[in-house]
């Protein structure tokens, strides 16, 4: 199972907690100032890779 998962990110690891923590830092930094009403996962690829198979109404 974890072997699938790996494959299935673009980094070819699990996260680890400074993975998240990196980005919560940029968030509650000053330079995150101009990021506004987005959303920004965290999972290395693995919305995309999942979901872009998925046919979608045209």
């Amino acid at each position: 199972m974890l072997r699938a998962r790996t494959q299935m990110v673009t980094s070819r690891r699990i996260a680890e907690p400074r993975d998240i923590a990196d980005v919560v830092l940029f968030l509650a930094s000053e330079r995150s100032g101009y990021v506004k009403g987005q959303e920004l996962p965290v999972d290395s690829g693995l919305c995309r890779n999942v979901m872009s198979p998925v046919p979608r109404p045209q």
